[in-house]
């Protein structure tokens, strides 16, 4: 029996990746495309980022416009501590244009953002109460930028502990569909020091979040996006064209439409 998508509806996850993200832009355009549309989104690092600001309103395609147009060297800006070599509070900035309404509550679709409680060494989910700074944690890649506290308690990158945080979504939604941008690929790692840390941390994050396919009813995973890197700000466009291209091939293919379909209302 094929459930109807008004039961509890569909659900997003969308995983961390820095400048790779952008591709779950091109996901979602080809998804919406074919009449879907989500009633919960999950998402982590850079893929919380763009959960927001779709769930407060705004196209996938308008998102793409809005990341282009960033100037990111005035975002991230020098520690000036021990902690990393970056801070994301000028983030903040970027937020109160896009996000004027520094609350969950101000989002039209239920959002959910997820971080990493340093000192614990658990994973936090946070949907409800301010918005701004559990996002801004959420993207805090630990060394990179400083964590960010909130109530007291420093959080860093939810892509740590949870880079495809499927797991609020599976009791709110009956169909969930995760976006994945990290495919392992095969590269020559030089001995730069970011590179190897982005590397490193892509293989441990990787390895972890594929052990949830089975668990999700629709997984993709463009392989396309395997030689861009976290800070290609000057190739979104090509990103978001790789996600999009490999959304619509998936689709033509007939079963992921036909899942799709299942769940969209005629």
């Amino acid at each position: 029996m094929v459930r109807s998508r008004e039961e509890k509806g569909i659900g997003l996850a969308l995983s961390g990746g820095g400048c790779r993200s952008v591709a779950h832009l091109g996901m979602m355009q080809a998804l919406i495309e074919q009449g879907v549309s989500f009633s919960q989104v999950a998402g982590s690092s850079a893929g919380a980022i763009i959960g927001a600001l779709y769930c407060r309103g705004i196209s996938p395609k308008e998102i793409l416009k809005i990341l282009s147009a960033l100037n990111y060297l005035s975002i991230f800006r020098p520690a000036l501590n021990w902690q990393a070599l970056l801070n994301l509070e000028k983030v903040i900035d970027f937020l109160t244009i896009h996000l004027p309404e520094d609350d969950f509550s101000s989002l039209n679709i239920p959002l959910v953002v997820v971080a990493t409680d340093l000192n614990k060494g658990k994973i936090k989910y946070f949907k409800k109460g301010q918005l701004w700074r559990p996002l801004i944690a959420s993207c805090s890649i630990p060394v990179v930028f400083s964590p960010v506290k909130i109530n007291g308690t420093a959080y860093v990158d939810g892509g740590i502990l949870n880079n495809l945080p499927i797991e609020p979504l599976k009791k709110k939604c009956n169909y969930v569909i995760g976006l994945h941008c990290n495919p392992i690929g095969k590269i020559r790692v030089s001995g730069n020091w970011k590179k190897q840390l982005e590397r490193s941390l892509l293989l441990t994050i990787s390895s972890r979040d594929k052990l949830k396919i089975k668990k999700m009813d629709l997984f993709w995973e463009p392989p396309g996006l395997s030689s861009y890197h976290v800070f290609d700000f000057n190739r979104l466009d090509k990103i978001f064209d790789i996600g999009y291209a490999y959304a619509m091939h998936q689709l033509s293919k007939g079963q992921s439409k036909f899942l799709i379909n299942s769940y969209v209302r005629d």
